[in-house]
């Protein structure tokens, strides 16, 4: 019974986390976007769009610098695990100077 319970508020707080997570993002995008934990260094920034879908799993790897205007449909990939796969070919694939864009 009392795992029942327990499995019955966590549903509820997913929920809400959810609900709140989406319509701070709506409502208030950079604040938002400095609440998840993206590094902001400069105060010029413009998000068009929904954040809540923009920065992925791991927002605090993310710097914006002084002007960023970020439009829709922006992915961030902070942490892309294929790059395991090949690592045994080439050894330095992913290093700290590199920049990847696709």
């Amino acid at each position: 019974m009392a795992n029942k319970i327990f499995t019955l508020f966590s549903v509820i707080e997913k929920a809400f986390n959810k609900i709140f997570r989406n319509i701070y993002a709506l409502l208030d995008h950079e604040g938002y976007t400095k609440w998840i934990g993206v590094n902001v260094k400069g105060d010029v920034f413009h998000i068009y769009g929904n954040p809540v879908d923009i920065f992925g799993t791991e927002p605090w790897l993310i710097t914006l610098c002084n002007p960023v205007h970020i439009t829709r449909e922006v992915l961030f990939i902070s942490q892309d695990g294929c790059t395991l796969l090949f690592r045994y070919l080439i050894p330095d694939i992913i290093n700290k100077n590199t920049y990847c864009h696709w």
